[in-house]
């Protein structure tokens, strides 16, 4: 027959088990919705520079041309949160997109245009030289 105080300790082992259980199922969830959230921000980056490149690609074909290609650069966002502000740097070998501490690029080959650099919101401009 167990005596009182075994029954107290039972219950407090059951007890501890109980909280290491909902601490480490709460830790995780945290950790898979901060991961969720970076990689949707990476995904809408890759989004706007593949758009960047698509279009400054299209203006390759329009060399000798007089024109200008207008693109508004649209805000990054995740669920839940306000818009995040994201600069567009262009250079010759790659479009970097950088929204606070991250940052995602793609290969890029700039062709004889003249491109504005822009930020989220922003309207960028492709035109002939």
């Amino acid at each position: 027959m167990k005596k009182k105080g075994q029954i107290s300790f039972d219950f407090l082992m059951a007890i501890l088990g109980f909280i290491a259980i909902a601490w480490f199922l709460q830790t995780t969830l945290t950790d898979f919705q901060l991961n969720q959230g970076e990689t949707s921000i990476r995904f809408q980056q890759k989004n706007i520079a593949l758009s960047i490149s698509e279009i400054v690609s299209s203006a390759r074909s329009l060399e000798g041309e007089n024109f200008t290609i207008k693109f508004k650069v649209p805000y990054i966002s995740t669920p839940g949160s306000e818009k995040i502000d994201c600069s567009v740097d262009i250079q010759n070998s790659k479009i970097i997109i950088t929204s606070g501490n991250i940052s995602e690029e793609i290969p890029f080959r700039k062709p004889n245009v003249n491109i504005s650099n822009s930020a989220c919101g922003q309207t960028l401009e492709v035109a002939n030289i």
